[in-house]
């Protein structure tokens, strides 16, 4: 009698395996065939964050951007080689030099400081480019106003110039505008055109 007991026991658990083994596929199997709730018209589009730039408003040069309570607008966008204007400011690029001159006007109550990690360059190989502290520096040197660390008042339009070091194989830019608030994840993009 004492054989038949280890029997049973493997029997048991054999069949416990098995139970277990059957809900796993079963659960497998129902989550694969659920049925779509896509509309025709939700096939073919793309989701993304609300991060991403593919969801953020878009924009061509010289039309208004509301970003949060702040309204810009890219006026002139140029590659240049270099910038400064003597021996004493000109600051060579490592690769292309992108000068954008932005205005701005907070639309709503608080004001707010201009910060560089707002802006950034794409390109069409969505390569994204920081804005140069060196370029930055020779172009405010050279007399031309900048936008970093500017203060933002309520309806107080400002103007201000932003520089990139790119790749010079850079094509299809766009300057990508974060808000002003800290946390935020409200973002704008302005085609560049260059």
């Amino acid at each position: 009698m004492s054989e038949e007991k280890p029997k049973k026991k493997n029997w048991f658990l054999l069949g416990c395996g098995g139970l277990i083994g059957l809900f796993i596929i079963i659960g497998v199997i129902s989550s694969c065939s659920k049925p779509s709730t896509k509309t025709s018209e939700d096939k073919g589009k793309t989701t993304s964050s609300p991060t991403s730039s593919q969801s953020a408003t878009t924009v061509k040069m010289n039309e208004d951007l509301q970003v949060g309570d702040v309204k810009w607008k890219v006026l002139e966008a140029n590659k240049e080689n270099s910038v400064g204007d003597n021996q004493y400011t000109k600051k060579q690029a490592s690769g292309v030099f992108v000068v954008v001159k932005v205005s701005a006007e907070l639309t709503g109550n608080k004001s707010g400081t201009v910060d560089s990690n707002q802006f950034e360059i794409i390109d069409s190989k969505n390569r994204t480019f920081k804005y140069s502290s060196e370029g930055q520096t020779a172009i405010e040197m050279s007399g031309k106003e900048g936008l970093f660390l500017k203060q933002v008042n309520p309806n107080v339009p400002i103007e201000g110039y932003l520089v990139f070091d790119i790749a010079k194989d850079a094509e299809n830019l766009k300057l990508k505008i974060k808000d002003l608030e800290l946390f935020s994840n409200k973002e704008g993009v302005v085609e560049l055109g260059i």
